[in-house]
């Protein structure tokens, strides 16, 4: 007469979201001393040679907070199998919709003895639709849909990325030689919705910076590149004015026209100025030295 004594469960502990995962149970038993006839008792269609195989999905139920509220328990499929030997395979085929927590679970038993196991199968959204989300200096948001992205030098900017889905985002942010590291906990059917992660950089120099960001998780990596050019921040700009605080000259005259930033000079950035004369004359771009 067969007695099970263990039993064994492969399957992924991560799999994706929408994908079929084949899951594989094994039955180990044992035979005691014969008794006459003993294998021949029957419990309507089952025997005491046989053992039924069992497949359960226990999903963890989400409120609207995310929280873990309770979980539902369903039958998934049932085996019944004449045994022969020491041991027992059955197989089934799970799809997984729902991201998050499942537990897959099998009860193997015949009329003498029985066995349950349960494995954690995480159900994993890969991160899709990563894009540079907004930049703000102060409390207010700079253009993002312009090709040459600006920030001021020496100051606290804030960077915001943003995912389309995606469970438990990793997202790493290479500004040169730093790196910024965000992760986020976000799972179960929180991770089909948008999400997103800020980095605080401070830029000490001035010129084009390159930024690479790699946003995954187990199943993805989405990778964004985009350019900033970081220049002085120009709190104050002055007119040299020598004559009290006007500028005067005379008409059809020739005259030389000086502004100055002062605020940046330890960092030597380079500065161009656009002189605007809000006539009918063009406007003019001209290189400022350092001092």
């Amino acid at each position: 007469v067969p007695v099970i004594v263990s039993l064994k469960i492969r399957i992924p502990s991560k799999v994706k979201a929408n994908a079929s995962v084949l899951a594989v149970s094994e039955v180990l038993f044992r035979r005691r001393k014969e008794v006459s006839y003993l294998n021949t008792i029957a419990l309507g269609n089952e025997t005491a040679d046989g053992v039924s195989v069992t497949w359960f999905l226990e999903r963890e139920l989400y409120n609207v907070t995310g929280y873990p509220r309770n979980k539902t328990l369903k039958v998934h499929s049932r085996i019944w199998n004449t045994l022969d030997g020491n041991y027992t395979n059955t197989s089934s085929v799970f799809l997984f919709v729902i991201p998050g927590v499942n537990h897959v679970c099998v009860l193997a038993r015949n009329l003498f003895s029985q066995q349950k196991k349960c494995v954690a199968v995480d159900v994993v959204v890969p991160v899709t639709g990563l894009q540079l989300e907004a930049i703000f200096f102060k409390g207010t948001m700079l253009s993002v849909s312009s090709s040459s992205l600006s920030v001021p030098i020496s100051k606290y900017v804030q960077i915001k990325y943003a995912i389309s889905s995606g469970s438990k985002p990793q997202i790493l942010v290479s500004l040169g030689n730093r790196t910024f590291h965000k992760a986020s906990n976000i799972s179960g059917p929180a991770a089909l919705s948008s999400s997103c992660l800020a980095v605080f950089p401070v830029f000490k120099s001035c010129g084009k910076k390159t930024i690479v960001v790699k946003a995954g998780n187990d199943f993805s990596l989405k990778i964004l590149r985009h350019f900033l050019v970081v220049h002085p921040f120009t709190e104050v700009l002055e007119f040299e004015k020598p004559e009290g605080h006007c500028i005067f000259t005379r008409v059809n005259t020739s005259v030389t026209l000086e502004a100055t930033v002062g605020k940046d000079a330890p960092f030597g950035c380079h500065m161009s100025f656009e002189w605007n004369f809000n006539d009918s004359s063009s406007i003019v771009i001209t290189n400022g030295e350092l001092y």
